[in-house]
């Protein structure tokens, strides 16, 4: 207790010191409810009407809970349709983010309740990136630096490595806001319109780069990758994947060739964040492409 208005200072497990944060809030949350959310990184929690929280899972690092409230925020002040921050809190020992409320449900629930409307819904997430990409953030750090890192860590041949590395250095570089992680498990439908949500990827960029992102995130859906589907489930998937990027496409200077030109930094990166078959897809793919591109 005693945190409103006053400074926390969180200590990160692989640091001696700790981190001082003067946004603290106190919070009375009861972990023993069902997480309202739940990612591979964090939680996230009701703790009332008007507010919860993202707390992160005990084994990942505080710079997690660092860099998504950044982004968060930036994307806010830019103006795009995403939960405010209202400062960072720990509770039980996990530190996490007060985000506000928003009273909706996620655009897969939505889409699933109502299949006649639901490639409506995929003109209206072309419509959302499209808004959010064309705003800047240009404080947030480089998305060609984050693929940067998550190359040199994802576990592929050291050839593959530095082909992706050389490739992406050659990309082009822009200020322009990246969610990064966009589909439709992270946008929330409500009467007021959609919510973008899940920042922890959140980058400045070129927006050719969201758009490889997105789509290779899609398409892993469609492939059965990220969970089973019978075959109408696939084909719905892949008509609602074309249908978003047509209308996002539409509304951008960004061609076809521009997205592919990222195809091979973008898989290379994400086997960093995968496991078991979609990784072991992923290094394939990004092994394929690394000789596509070889000279």
């Amino acid at each position: 207790r005693g945190l409103v208005g006053s400074e926390m200072c969180i200590r990160d497990r692989s640091d001696t010191g700790c981190n001082t944060y003067p946004d603290a809030v106190d919070v009375d949350v009861d972990l023993g409810q069902a997480p309202i959310g739940s990612g591979r990184i964090a939680e996230v929690f009701a703790i009332d009407d008007r507010r919860v929280v993202k707390l992160l899972r005990p084994e990942w690092p505080l710079h997690f809970l660092d860099r998504e409230a950044a982004a968060a925020r930036a994307a806010h002040a830019a103006g795009v349709r995403t939960p405010d921050v209202l400062g960072t809190t720990v509770v039980d020992g996990r530190p996490g983010i007060v985000f506000e409320r928003i009273a909706a449900r996620s655009m897969i629930e939505a889409a699933i309740d109502d299949l006649d409307r639901a490639l409506e819904l995929a003109d209206r997430l072309g419509d959302l990136q499209a808004a959010t990409l064309r705003t800047t953030t240009p404080g947030l750090e480089n998305v060609k630096q984050l693929l940067h890192r998550h190359i040199r860590q994802a576990e592929l041949p050291a050839i593959v490595q530095a082909t992706a590395a050389a490739v992406l250095d050659a990309l082009p570089d822009g200020d322009n806001t990246l969610h990064f992680d966009l589909h439709p498990g992270n946008v929330l439908v409500g009467d007021d319109g959609l919510t973008l949500i899940d920042w922890s990827n959140g980058s400045s960029g070129h927006p050719a780069a969201d758009l490889a992102r997105t789509r290779l995130l899609m398409t892993a859906s469609a492939a059965g990758a990220v969970i089973d589907l019978d075959d109408q489930a696939t084909r719905f998937v892949i008509e609602f994947a074309a249908r978003h990027e047509a209308r996002c496409h539409r509304q951008l200077d960004v061609s076809e060739t521009d997205v592919d030109a990222w195809r091979l930094p973008v898989v290379a990166a994400r086997v960093h964040e995968v496991s078991g078959d979609e990784r072991a897809a992923l290094q394939a793919e990004a092994t394929r492409l690394a000789r596509v591109h070889a000279p």
